[in-house]
């Protein structure tokens, strides 16, 4: 799956070909479902994973994230409020997302 989006409840939503045809799909705009708390999740090969959220995650959400930082990319990148930034490192990753970082 390179492209998904993680829902308030810690589900994935698989996106065939954008984000943002696929917000549009279920009645929404893209920054609607950012605003409301859905995660932002694309694999670029090789080892990128990009994250894009508004709101802090919830502990659904925390637990479906985490199972996305074993180690499989050398980048991670988290745009957090209009900041990005870069990791090499899950776990440093996983700590920025709970806002621990």
């Amino acid at each position: 799956m390179l492209k998904f989006w993680i829902d308030v409840e810690g589900k994935r939503h698989p996106v065939s070909d954008s984000h943002e045809e696929y917000a549009n799909a279920i009645g929404m705009e893209l920054e609607d479902l950012l605003d409301a708390g859905w995660v932002r999740v694309q694999n670029v090969p090789p080892h990128y994973q990009y994250f894009d959220f508004r709101v802090r995650l919830n502990a659904l959400q925390a637990v479906a994230v985490k199972a996305l930082f074993e180690d499989r990319f050398d980048r991670i990148v988290v745009e957090f409020g209009g900041e990005v930034r870069e990791f090499g490192d899950g776990e440093e990753a996983m700590m920025q997302v709970l806002g621990n970082g």
